[in-house]
């Protein structure tokens, strides 16, 4: 079953605990180049995201991983189905005054991790540290 076939045969449309991340400010500007060339309306203002992201990083900008915004983590907290041909995703990095979105085509929803699959990710990489 597809997943616009999933949100359609269930009672609501939209999703308030995904379970997926948007792992890295890479694949957030790769999404977002594939939201502008299927001239999607929910694409991000990529400029004024980093230099919001950023400063909230600056407390963390410790020449460590965690303050490098390549590596930051955006949880996905609701996604919906969008026009019939997408899925929004409202997406944080922990900043409670912003509440960013991006429409995203299904497969592309589906291929973000969920947060199980980021878990197994990390842990791992811990080991090999």
């Amino acid at each position: 079953m597809n997943l616009l076939e999933k949100f359609r045969n269930r009672k609501l449309i939209s999703d308030d605990n995904p379970r997926k991340v948007i792992a890295g400010w890479e694949w957030l500007t790769h999404l977002n180049k594939r939201a502008e060339k299927q001239n999607f309306n929910g694409q991000l203002e990529l400029d004024v995201l980093r230099e919001v992201v950023q400063k909230d990083l600056l407390p963390l900008n410790d020449e460590t991983a965690i303050g490098n915004i390549d590596n930051v983590i955006f949880v996905v907290t609701t996604s919906f189905i969008h026009n019939d041909t997408e899925v929004r995703v409202l997406f944080t990095w922990g900043n409670k005054n912003h509440h960013p979105y991006i429409d995203v085509s299904f497969d592309d929803y589906e291929d973000l991790l969920s947060v199980t699959e980021l878990n197994r990710i990390t842990e791992s990489e811990a080991t090999h540290v």
